[in-house]
C-alpha cells in the first residue's frame, strides 16, 4: 500500500512538473513574440523622431527667412497706406473726381506690386 502511495506521489510529482515546463515554455514563447513587436514598434518611433529632428532643423533655418519676409511685407503694406493716403489728401485738395482718385490709387498700387515682383 505505501508502495502504490509512493509511487502516484511521484507520478503526481512528475506529471505537476511536466505541466510547469509545458506552460513556462508557452508563456515565454508570448513573451519572445511580444518582445519582438516591441523592438519593431521601438524602431519606427526611432526613425520617426529622427525625421521629427530633420525637420525641426530645417524649421530652424527656414523660420527667420519668413520672418523676414514678412516684416518686407508689412514695410510694403505701410508703404502702399502712405502713398494711398497721400493721394487721398492730393485728390482732396486738387478737387479731383472720385474717379480720377480711384484711378490714381490704381496706378500707384500697381507700381508698388511690380516693385514688388
Amino acid at each position: 500500500m505505501f508502495l502504490v502511495v509512493g509511487a502516484l506521489v511521484v507520478l503526481g510529482s512528475v506529471i505537476y512538473l511536466l505541466v510547469t515546463i509545458l506552460s513556462f515554455m508557452g508563456q515565454s514563447g508570448s513573451l519572445s513574440t511580444q518582445l519582438e513587436d516591441m523592438k519593431a514598434s521601438l524602431a519606427h518611433k526611432e526613425n520617426r523622431l529622427e525625421e521629427y529632428r530633420l525637420r525641426a532643423e530645417q524649421l530652424q533655418v527656414s523660420v527667420p527667412a519668413l520672418k523676414e519676409k514678412i516684416e518686407r511685407y508689412r514695410q510694403w503694406i505701410a508703404a502702399i497706406n502712405r502713398q494711398k493716403t497721400q493721394l487721398v489728401s492730393q485728390a482732396q485738395t486738387t478737387g479731383k473726381s472720385d474717379k480720377e482718385r480711384d484711378a490714381a490709387i490704381r496706378r500707384s498700387l500697381s507700381a508698388a506690386q511690380k516693385r514688388k515682383v
